[in-house]
């Protein structure tokens, strides 16, 4: 269940992201000429084989391709690198190279620093200096980290610690930034600390292809993530051929819908289309969700309906804090947001008004036979002492028909509201758009800690129907890619290595303050939402139990006493005055029997489709997770956070202890309450896997 937004949550069309395709480099510092050579060479079949592939997928924008839904702007092809001597600086050389020659792909250079730019540097080569200014002054964004440099002489243990902790911590940084790994290494030697072998075999764990280019034996390799490295390694290398096609392949999986193939789904292509409010799509839609003058989200009838119900078990509750937003990836959630609280009001509204309209047709039924009983019903006068009947054109008539009609009128509205739910996929959009704002919500914590890479979600399991989510994987992907690094860095001139100054774009992570946010803006404030939700839902729960029990027992005691003057009637043992009482009142007594079940099934239906008691159940699980149980000051991922704060105290008045790389550990931690929430919106998938029925 999702909150509802504040009445100024702009619901304004975002813009189609552009086709990106990522490569980070990953390769050995130090290269003979005929290492290079083979570097080079195969680095212009990598390169030239996804510039042809992203030239063919933008031409196909004009078809009914799904490419349709990237921007006409230029393909973006960015190479990430650490500009480090050896094979970084060839390959990001050849980028810039590559830069100038194109003329209808944008290639962006861009870089990871292990620590602050200037520090860095300086630990490099003498000779390699100049370069790295040269290099990083061409670079879109520089990413540079906290990690801790120095080597002093003579070297230590903990300082070659402090440098295998901030090498860990670019490779760590650098795979946020890839959509494939090219390794450049010779593959019979073990490798470093933090170095290009262990980059691999990390890049294979996060679902990563690696493409690796042995610069000892020659030869590159596709691996997919799923091989086994060293037996992929002691295989013939494939030919160029191969290369290419595995090449091809991975990129049309990346930025084209796996699951679709060339075309989209119906389903797919109608959300993509009603995300973007693409041309084509139905008139009827062209305003989801509804706007008002200004531009501001308009509640529907059906939402307004369930917000009404839902505040009577809410309470009286201050607002909760809201996520601080990234300027670059506002417009993207804002839209996903807005179209989620939509769709949630309309399924959640759409069943409530369902089931309620259902006991009221169920009444006016059984009104209307009540009424034609007592019609004919024999009964004493009080004077004539002859039947009571109707004559015919008596008002009843007219009572009866204006009672068929409402019933009519209720039926075609539950079979019309019932359609609009099934067809128009209320319920599936639901999903399918606080998948992506809450996947989107990864995206206001992960940039400024220098990720560019949301936590996945893991499958949801042993459940026999969930709700497809490609189009809204796809649509996830293009827009973490369309994500410039480069938005969220700033010029910072720096002294340059053979005199004067160069200008980096540059992103500093900030360690203090990412954790800050972590745990005031996410962590707590999604632990108070859960918490509350839990309240509620259980509130609703109970509520609904009760009175669905208190009904049950009601409609017993009424069917009890139905049968009891029944058989006095017939068995003429009650007495006069009661007898009369029974028939007069005797259709009545059957009114309440057959209304009252109805509403118990009404009470029961409501229950089963909001799913109170699993959402109560399961908000206090992630309320747990988050924050610890209830009645614990703290625990879960908020003292995870707290503790890590404790040591980064310590470390920072202690810094001959200090090992550094902490912005790297700041990560983590927000990489594992993203993956928290990604399971915990995938597990809501499931719980509201279900269209709406009829009553």
């Amino acid at each position: 269940m999702v909150q509802p937004p504040p009445a100024k949550t702009p619901s304004a069309v975002p813009p189609l992201p552009r086709l990106t395709f990522r490569v980070a480099i990953a390769g050995a510092r130090e290269l003979t000429d005929e290492g290079s050579a083979r570097l080079a060479a195969g680095w212009d079949t990598i390169a030239s084989t996804i510039v042809a592939e992203l030239r063919r997928i933008h031409a196909s924008r004009t078809g009914e391709h799904i490419a349709r839904f990237y921007h006409a702007d230029r393909p973006v092809l960015r190479v990430v690198t650490g500009l480090a001597e050896g094979a970084d600086s060839l390959v990001a050389r050849a980028a810039v190279e590559m830069r100038s020659r194109q003329r209808d792909i944008d290639v962006e250079l861009g870089a990871v620093l292990p620590a602050e730019a200037v520090a860095y540097r300086d630990s490099r080569d003498v000779a390699h200096r100049p370069v790295f200014d040269a290099l990083a002054s061409e670079c879109a964004f520089v990413i540079a980290l906290d990690g801790q440099m120095a080597r002093p002489d003579p070297d230590t243990p903990f300082a070659r610690v402090r440098r295998g902790r901030a090498y860990r911590a670019q490779g760590a940084l650098l795979l946020r930034q890839a959509d494939l790994l090219v390794a450049a290494a010779d593959s019979t030697q073990p490798g470093r600390t933090g170095g290009s072998m262990e980059t691999v075999r990390a890049a294979l764990e996060r679902d990563l292809p690696v493409v690796f280019i042995d610069t000892a034996r020659g030869g590159a390799w596709f691996i997919q993530p799923f091989h086994d490295l060293a037996a992929a390694l002691a295989a013939d290398p494939p030919g160029t051929g191969a290369l290419v096609e595995a090449i091809t392949a991975h990129l049309h999986d990346v930025l084209i819908d796996p699951d679709s193939g060339a075309t989209a789904h119906t389903h797919d292509e109608g959300l993509l289309e009603e995300y973007f409010g693409a041309p084509g799509h139905a008139a009827e839609h062209a305003a989801v969700p509804p706007v008002n003058a200004a531009g501001q989200r308009r509640p529907t009838r059906r939402e307004r309906l369930w917000r009404w119900f839902e505040r009577q078990f809410q309470g009286d509750l201050p607002p909760l804090a809201t996520d601080v937003p990234l300027e670059p990836v506002q417009p993207w959630r804002a839209r996903a947001t807005s179209l989620n609280y939509h769709y949630a009001g309309l399924y959640r509204g759409a069943y409530l008004l369902n089931y309620t309209l259902a006991i009221l047709a169920v009444t006016l039924a059984a009104l209307s036979l009540v009424l034609l009983g007592q019609q004919h019903t024999p009964q004493v006068a009080a004077v004539t002492g002859e039947e009571a009947a109707l004559p015919p054109g008596s008002a009843l008539l007219p009572v009866l028909l204006a009672l068929a009609v409402l019933k009519g009128f209720i039926v075609v509205t539950i079979a019309r509201n019932t359609h609009q739910a099934t067809h128009e996929s209320w319920n599936d959009k639901m999903v399918d758009y606080r998948y992506l704002a809450e996947r989107l919500r990864a995206m206001y914590y992960l940039p400024l800690l220098g990720s560019f890479e949301p936590p996945s979600a893991a499958p949801p399991q042993y459940a026999s129907r969930v709700v497809r989510q490609s189009a809204v994987d796809w649509l996830l992907e293009a827009i973490v890619r369309s994500i410039a690094p480069a938005a969220f860095a700033h010029p910072v001139t720096i002294p340059g290595a053979a005199g004067g100054s160069v200008t980096l774009h540059l992103l500093q992570p900030d360690a203090r303050s990412g954790l800050a946010r972590l745990q005031a803006q996410w962590i707590v404030a999604q632990a108070e939402y859960h918490r509350r939700l839990a309240r509620t839902m259980d509130r609703l729960h109970r509520f609904l139990d009760s009175w669905g029990r208190r009904l049950n027992i009601a409609v017993i005691v009424f069917v009890v006493i139905d049968i009891g003057l029944t058989i006095g009637e017939l068995t003429h043992v009650l007495p006069a005055p009661v007898a009369e009482f029974v028939s007069a009142n005797l259709a009545w007594l059957v009114f309440l029997a057959a209304v009252l079940p109805a509403v118990v099934a009404g009470l029961n239906a409501v229950r089963f489709q909001s799913e109170c008691r699993r959402l109560a159940d399961r908000s206090a699980v992630i309320r747990t997770i988050l924050r610890g149980p209830v009645g614990v000051a703290t625990g879960g991922r908020l003292l995870a956070a707290e503790q890590l704060n404790e040591r980064m105290t310590f470390a920072a008045a202690h810094p001959d202890t200090d090992p550094g790389s902490w912005a790297a550990e700041v990560l983590r931690q927000t990489e594992t309450v993203a993956r928290d929430m990604a399971e915990e919106v995938g597990e809501w998938s499931v719980l509201y896997a279900k269209e709406l029925p009829e009553p």
